[in-house]
């Protein structure tokens, strides 16, 4: 068959002649199946358009909460139990055991606590801050609790232990 009698078409990129059977633009590399190039077909171009749009989004919406902890930090509710002295290692180890009553409509996480330890007669002698990032707060519910750190003073010293949320993250 000779060259001059094939049939051809225009590449849909380049525009050059190619052969009207070549899947592929020996000009300009480009694919000539009808849906692969976005430029040629507006669908396409949609569907990839609103499906970017929805990843942007959905980062967005992960990373920036419209509630924040300090709009419901006073629906969590934290009641002590127990305070505990394990002097069994050699640095002693203090416990704060209780519950918190969520009573918001939001579920949390991440908990970060600011904890209080007082003597016999209520004078705060020691601080310390702690962390439960498995802890998880659903709403409308009570959730045991334990947070600890390291005891400075003797255990005889320790009375009562006042525990605080200081933070906390929306539950995904």
């Amino acid at each position: 068959m000779a060259e001059e009698s094939r049939a051809t078409k225009e590449c849909s990129m380049c525009f050059e002649r190619i052969d009207a059977r070549a899947k592929k633009c020996p000009h300009c590399s480009s694919v000539q199946a009808k849906w692969a190039n976005v430029e040629g077909n507006p669908w396409l171009a949609a569907i990839l358009f609103l499906m970017v749009l929805w990843l942007v989004g959905s980062i967005f919406m992960t990373f920036w909460s419209f509630e924040s902890f300090d709009d419901h930090s006073g629906e969590l509710l934290v009641s002590v139990s127990r305070v505990d002295v394990d002097e069994s290692n050699e640095s002693a180890t203090v416990s704060c055991l209780g519950t918190i009553d969520n009573r918001s409509t939001t579920d949390w996480t991440d908990v970060r606590f600011e904890v209080l330890l007082h003597d016999r007669s209520g004078k705060v002698i020691d601080t310390f801050s702690a962390g439960d990032n498995g802890l998880l707060l659903p709403r409308g519910t009570q959730t045991s609790f334990r947070v600890h750190g390291r005891a400075a003073l003797p255990k005889t010293e320790y009375e009562t232990c006042e525990v605080k949320i200081k933070r906390a993250s929306i539950a995904r």
